[in-house]
């Protein structure tokens, strides 16, 4: 038997009481005991292995709700445009193109056209000239929207005759493509990307895993099963077999909660007909999720709203499934004994999940199914009374309240923002909300998300839109067991992580501040110490 005791620090365990210890044994991966050095050393037994924490904070391990494994790991290898202006990035493309041989594909993501003059939509033709003689693929920093160059039109095939029923395509005035794609016909591009493979793709997995660790997170829940973007081709099936490999290395440390694309249709297909799986890979692998993507998002005005958009009003954004699809797939999903997770971020779009979930299960339906909808960012105070009374569960992003502070106004104006990301209402009402990074699309760190959660505020502190944001914020307990123990609920698993407790997971993380004692400025640049899963440290910084 492998014991630890790990003692002298301030433990907040998050249990029912959110109760203080000074010291903790871990034997075989799980909480012996909890309590005062006096408790824990006589739990202990004989020769333990004795840990000295310093006096430090330690908090459960951060369970991040919403993350892309894959994109996260593949990001790191492509070009990052975040932040780039068009000159920028079309020097970036060009670099790349003169470090590799002709044909061969370019792939980036992180650009907004925000950033570009007059914040239009760019053209392939600025890729063209950067390189013309390879195709480009780059990905907005939504990951909902995408940018290509001719060479990569050409070899999908896709010209002014292409069809496009649900407009997709971004069309010059001689409805000739003007470069940008959206939603899911980018599939028509995507998937003639090659896959990261063999050693190169676990190296990548390795590398992700270990920024994820720094942050003292623990586990994830994989939101698409290695989909290459939202709306991109798949290699769930291999993104799954690769942990397998790395599990079967001792190189798996994260416990990882899987979630099928449903666009990955053969895949999705396949996964149903297994069955769930639960506990795998020593406890750290369970795939019982699925992934549905119902419309798009605010910046690219893709997100299906209700009154359209302040600054096009005409334009009511992308609904990317029937009433009647929508239902099926709810039904199917749950008959298979998966749980179903579906992104919506405009009203419309919330409206019309409840609606079709009621239509599947009933209007008084109140089974613990823990049916997540990912964003929920515009839903209307009707539709939250109703996603509460279903038990549903908001996965929100804190870090996208305050990136979207930037464009908001314009997009769909101050009065309906005021009114997103209500979190405090749902709370209010019974509810659940959990934490989560939508890693790539934004820091995987915690720490900034948990100080937007509890401020309302940008990272530079600021609230352009909102004159009193914190009433609209959360405590800072609500805000962590968003990351801890409401995470690990909406994983079905809080009876073995979440919280600091006997006979669970010795899953936890030492920070360098008092989360709950430091001022509300420090909680984003609060850093990981040391990050331990099942007893054993993983990190340490």
């Amino acid at each position: 038997m492998n014991t630890i005791v790990y003692k002298n620090a301030k433990i907040y365990t998050l249990d029912a009481q959110n109760s203080t210890a000074e010291a903790m044994v871990c034997r075989d991966g799980r909480i012996l005991a909890i309590g005062s050095e006096e408790t824990v050393t006589a739990a202990a037994g004989a020769d333990p292995e004795v840990i000295d924490l310093g006096g430090k904070t330690v908090i459960p391990g951060i369970i991040d709700s919403h993350t892309h494994y894959h994109w996260t790991a593949k990001a790191e290898k492509d070009l990052a445009l975040l932040g780039k202006t068009l000159p920028e990035i079309k020097e970036i493309v060009a670099r790349r193109a003169a470090e590799l041989p002709e044909g061969t594909w370019i792939v980036g993501s992180g650009w907004l056209n925000a950033l570009f003059p007059g914040g239009a939509w760019p053209d392939r033709k600025d890729l063209d000239e950067a390189a013309p003689n390879h195709p480009v693929f780059l990905i907005r920093a939504c990951g909902n929207s995408y940018w290509a160059n001719s060479k990569a039109f050409e070899m999908a095939g896709i010209d002014g005759n292409t069809p496009d029923p649900n407009g997709e395509i971004l069309r010059r005035a001689d409805g000739s493509p003007s470069g940008v794609l959206m939603g899911w016909f980018a599939q028509n591009i995507a998937k003639l990307i090659p896959l990261y493979r063999g050693e190169e793709y676990k190296d990548m997995l390795r590398r992700t895993q270990q920024a994820y660790l720094k942050y003292g997170i623990t586990s994830i829940s994989d939101e698409g099963a290695g989909a290459f973007t939202a709306f991109g081709t798949g290699n769930g099936k291999l993104t799954v077999e690769t942990l397998k490999e790395l599990y079967e290395e001792d190189s798996l440390q994260l416990r990882i909660y899987m979630n099928v694309a449903e666009i990955q249709h053969e895949y999705y297909r396949e996964v149903l007909a297994d069955g769930p799986r639960s506990g795998l890979y020593g406890g750290r692998f369970d795939f019982r999720g699925v992934k549905i993507w119902a419309d798009g998002s605010q910046g690219t005005r893709t997100a299906y709203v209700l009154n359209g958009y302040k600054d096009d009003p005409s334009n009511h954004g992308k609904r990317y499934y029937d009433d009647a699809e929508l239902v099926r797939l709810f039904r199917e999903i749950d008959a298979a004994g998966f749980q179903t997770t579906v992104h919506a971020i405009g009203d419309a779009a919330c409206r019309q999940i409840i609606d079709c979930y009621e239509e599947a299960f009933g209007a008084d339906d109140t089974e613990d199914r823990r049916f997540k909808i990912v964003h929920f960012q515009l839903a209307t105070p009707e539709d939250i009374k109703r996603f509460v009374k279903h038990h549903m569960i908001c996965n929100t992003q804190f870090g996208q309240y305050g990136e979207d502070l930037d464009f908001a106004d314009i997009a769909i104006g101050r009065e309906k923002f005021l009114q997103s990301y209500d979190w405090r209402s749902i709370l209010d009402l019974g509810g659940r909300v959990i934490g989560s990074s939508d890693s790539p699309l934004d820091s995987a760190d915690p720490f900034e998300g948990l100080y937007v959660g509890v401020t309302r505020r940008n990272l530079a502190g600021e609230n352009p839109l909102d004159d009193h944001p914190d009433r609209g914020a959360l405590t800072r307990e609500e805000a962590l067991r968003s990351y801890t123990t409401e995470a690990a609920y909406a994983m079905f698993e809080e009876d073995v992580k979440g919280s600091l407790e006997p006979g669970k997971y010795a899953d936890f993380a030492v920070i360098s501040d008092d989360y709950f004692e430091c001022p509300a400025d420090a909680i984003k640049e609060i850093r990981v110490l040391r990050t331990v899963i099942g007893g054993k440290t993983v990190f340490e910084g």
